[in-house]
């Protein structure tokens, strides 16, 4: 921290750095967080043999961390460096992801830890499971994860938040063209994305001699797969990782985004959308998305994995420009009325004020639950290294 800053309490987000949902989801409460007694800091973890692609814009915090670890180092070794980031004295962490949660199990840096549950998936539930003794406070995107979370840990209730996200509600949205429906995906270049059923869905639009112009954002490591499925359209524009100032841009140059997505938490980029007046037509899952599109009125939702429900929403809104440009200002009106993220983040600030009182006396440590036999305290690191440097040859 700069020297002006030693004094303050901390928030300290910690985070891994990929580009998707939760770096959005953190980027946007820092970037409309409240003055706050705080010195900010972000610290974004880095899997050294992870290659995915990292975001393409920093963090607006006082200070950011980039830590780097290797999976085959000894994790008592990876979670005391870890710890070493932390600033002294009081605060808050807010943790998102495992590692952060595995070094908590172990060390009590004396602060309030909130935690993030940002997807309606085992995966997150157990991470909360398995560490509530060293969380103060468990915040839910959604309704509906909070209700899963309040079944998973009854007990809890008192401490499980629903904090609506949001996002920037821009100041222009789409404008009606005549001629072809503009069709947008945002998001990760994987299965999980449902990203397969995008050719298919165009191929039935063209059957019904509807054809649509196609943007997709992102990266991923389905991407090359992609391109091949749908190589039978050149017109199709691959915009790669943006900014999300250029994102929200592109945004308002198209009709529709479609999202036929096998599992999502509080999907940001479909609100981002919506603020903008791009229509969204998007799988039914039961996490956030309901609570975003309301089917048949701020957009359409449709069973996953079905593109045949996808293609006669696109052509339908295709044909009734009218029925588009009606639904297009109802989506952004929703989100400006429940998703304006200006005005939900200070419930977020509210929340963090909370520290000095808002933090177990005494926190219970509950030990490291992941690693092998290697992954103990007294075996040296580069012992460890080299072990399972020979294993993974």
């Amino acid at each position: 921290m700069h020297n002006d800053d030693t004094m303050r309490p901390t928030l300290t987000y910690i985070l891994p750095d990929k580009m998707g949902g939760v770096f959005t989801y953190v980027r946007n409460l820092l970037r409309y967080r409240g003055a706050g007694p705080f010195a900010v800091q972000a610290i974004l973890t880095h899997n050294r043999r992870d290659v995915e692609e990292r975001p393409a814009d920093s963090l607006p915090v006082d200070r950011e961390v980039h830590f780097h670890y290797d999976p085959r180092e000894n994790l008592y070794a990876v979670i005391k460096r870890l710890r070493r980031q932390l600033p002294p004295g009081p605060g808050v962490i807010v943790t998102n992801d495992w590692l952060e949660l595995a070094m908590l199990s172990v060390h009590d840096p004396g602060k309030m830890v909130v935690n993030i549950t940002h997807g309606d998936y085992p995966y997150y539930y157990d991470l909360a499971k398995r560490h509530e003794g060293v969380v103060d406070w468990f915040v839910a995107p959604s309704r509906y994860i909070a209700d899963r979370l309040r079944e998973v840990m009854p007990h809890r209730c008192e401490s499980i938040l629903y904090l609506p996200h949001g996002v920037t509600i821009p100041k222009a949205m789409r404008s009606g063209t005549p001629g072809r429906l503009r069709a947008i995906f945002v998001g990760r270049l994987d299965t999980s994305k449902g990203i397969f059923d995008l050719p298919e869905i165009d191929r039935r639009l063209r059957a019904r001699n509807v054809e649509v112009e196609w943007s997709v954002v992102g990266n991923g490591p389905e991407g090359g797969r992609l391109r091949e499925l749908w190589a039978w359209n050149s017109s199709v524009r691959w915009q790669g990782n943006l900014p999300n100032d250029e994102v929200m841009d592109l945004y308002r140059a198209h009709d529709v985004f479609v999202l036929p997505s096998r599992a999502e938490g509080f999907p940001i980029t479909v609100v981002e959308a919506a603020a903008a007046g791009v229509v969204p037509i998007v799988s039914d899952l039961r996490s956030g998305i309901p609570e975003i599109v309301i089917d048949g009125s701020t957009g359409f939702r449709a069973s996953f994995d079905n593109p045949d429900a996808f293609a006669s929403a696109v052509e339908r809104l295709h044909h009734d420009r009218l029925l588009l440009d009606k639904m297009s200002t109802a989506a952004r009106r929703q989100v400006a009325e429940n998703y304006d993220l200006e005005r939900n983040v200070k419930h977020y600030d509210s929340l963090y004020e909370r520290f000095t009182t808002g933090a177990q006396a005494f926190r219970p440590r509950c030990g490291l639950q992941y690693g092998s036999r290697l992954d103990r305290p007294w075996i040296p690191n580069l012992l460890v290294r080299a072990i399972r440097g020979v294993r993974n040859r």
